[in-house]
């Protein structure tokens, strides 16, 4: 039987193994991956099996594919990455590849904005407003986490929404979004002052 099956042999003493060209010695080494035992290489060129396949003994080492998104979105939670040793495979004895397949991974910590209309501030940055006695204010906040809690006011747990107080002295109100090491807390002063006392002459 040929060493390729029933590819007709080269005039030039070479076998035609669908795509792959071999010396037509005696010794049957190799072995194709359909079953087919392929001649000895000629001295000084390495083993090569159709389509590219890795030549037996000539070992070809793992590698590793790139680290796959992480497995959360939400902000601030922690998830896993993984990779996988197929970038290539090893064979014909090479390698595995070395180091973990899986890796801790976090979404970004949670965003708010809170403050009056118009003039809201970032998480942690806060700021002020000031009112007479009697008065008002609308205090509004909006962040990506899920979930929203205030001091000094109530959010119903949402994560934005607007809120109307009236403190009868200086107050400061906080807000924090999301949890964990992915909360994120911002608050906003509303002054009190007293109203300006004229005397008519």
């Amino acid at each position: 039987m040929p060493p390729c099956g029933d590819f007709g042999q080269r005039s030039d003493g070479t076998w035609d193994c669908g795509g792959a060209e071999e010396n037509s010695g005696n010794n049957y080494d190799y072995q194709s991956p359909y079953g087919y035992q392929y001649p000895s290489p000629a001295p000084g060129y390495a083993y090569q099996t159709p389509y590219g396949y890795p030549t037996p003994g000539s070992p070809v080492n793992g590698g590793w594919s790139a680290w796959s998104a992480c497995s959360v979105t939400a902000c601030g939670s922690t998830g896993t990455q993984t990779r996988t040793c197929t970038n290539p495979l090893p064979s014909g004895g090479g390698a595995d590849c070395s180091g973990p397949s899986t890796q801790a991974c976090s979404a970004p910590a949670c965003s708010v904005s809170f403050g009056p209309p118009g003039g809201a501030g970032a998480g942690g940055g806060g700021g002020s407003t000031s009112i007479y006695t009697g008065g008002s204010a609308t205090l509004e906040w909006s962040s990506d986490a899920s979930s929203c809690t205030g001091t000094n006011f109530d959010t119903g747990g949402a994560p934005s929404g607007s809120v109307v107080v009236s403190p009868i002295s200086t107050t400061t109100y906080t807000i924090s979004c999301g949890s964990g090491a992915g909360e994120t807390t911002s608050e906003w002063t509303v002054i009190v002052k007293k109203k300006p006392f004229f005397i008519e002459n």
